[in-house]
C-alpha cells in the first residue's frame, strides 16, 4: 500500500525510503536543471563571461554526484526506473533553455536569495519588470497542453508562491504583487 503521508515525511522529517520510483527520478532531474539554470543566471547577473557548456555541464554532473551519492547511501530503483540517460536528457534541456533565453538579462535582481528573517523563504530569481517578481524554476520532462493548465493552476494560490511574495516585499521595501513560474 501507498503511505498517504510520504510525502510529508520525506519534507518534514527527511525520511526516505529503500527503494526509489519515477518521482524521485524527477526530483533529481528537477534539481539538475535548476543547478544549470541559475548557474546561467548568476554568471548573467555578475556579468561574467559565459563559457561554451559550462552550465549544461554543471547540470550534468550535478545528477551523476547524486546518483552516486543515492547509490552508495543503499538506495535502490524499482525494476521499471531506469535513471541511466538522465543526466543527458537533463544537459540537452538547459541547452534549449539557455538558447531560448526568455528573461531580459536587465531584469535580473537577484539568484536565490534566501529571506531568513522572513521564514524560509528562498525562490530561485527575483525579477524587476517593473515591479519585483520572485520566480520559481520547475521542471516537467514531459508536459503535455491538458496537463499544462493544471500544473499552472496548482502552483497559482500556493502558500509557497504567496510566502515568496510577501518575503520579497519586506526583503526589498518595495511592493511586490504577484509571482512567477518559469
Amino acid at each position: 500500500m501507498e503511505n498517504p503521508f510520504y510525502r510529508e515525511l520525506c519534507y518534514l522529517e527527511g525520511w526516505h525510503p529503500i527503494t526509489m520510483g519515477y518521482p524521485d527520478r524527477a526530483l533529481v532531474a528537477g534539481a539538475g536543471f535548476n543547478e544549470g539554470v541559475l548557474s546561467y543566471y548568476t554568471y548573467q547577473i555578475k556579468g561574467q563571461l559565459d563559457l561554451p557548456n559550462y552550465h549544461e555541464g554543471r547540470a550534468s554532473e550535478y545528477i551523476r554526484d547524486r546518483l552516486v551519492h543515492l547509490e552508495r547511501q543503499g538506495f535502490q530503483w524499482k525494476e521499471d526506473v531506469d535513471p541511466g540517460d538522465l543526466a543527458k536528457q537533463v544537459k540537452q534541456a538547459v541547452e534549449r533553455y539557455i538558447a531560448q533565453d526568455p528573461l531580459p538579462k536587465a531584469w535580473l535582481v537577484a539568484v536565490e536569495p534566501t529571506y531568513t528573517e522572513f521564514g524560509n523563504a528562498r525562490p530561485d530569481l527575483v525579477l524587476r519588470s517593473p515591479r519585483l517578481t520572485p520566480l520559481d524554476i520547475k521542471f516537467k520532462q514531459t508536459l503535455d497542453e491538458d496537463r499544462l493548465a493544471q500544473t499552472i493552476a496548482e502552483y497559482a494560490y500556493s502558500w509557497q508562491f504567496m510566502h515568496y511574495v510577501w518575503a520579497t516585499g519586506k526583503f526589498y521595501g518595495e511592493p511586490c504583487e504577484n509571482s512567477g513560474l518559469i
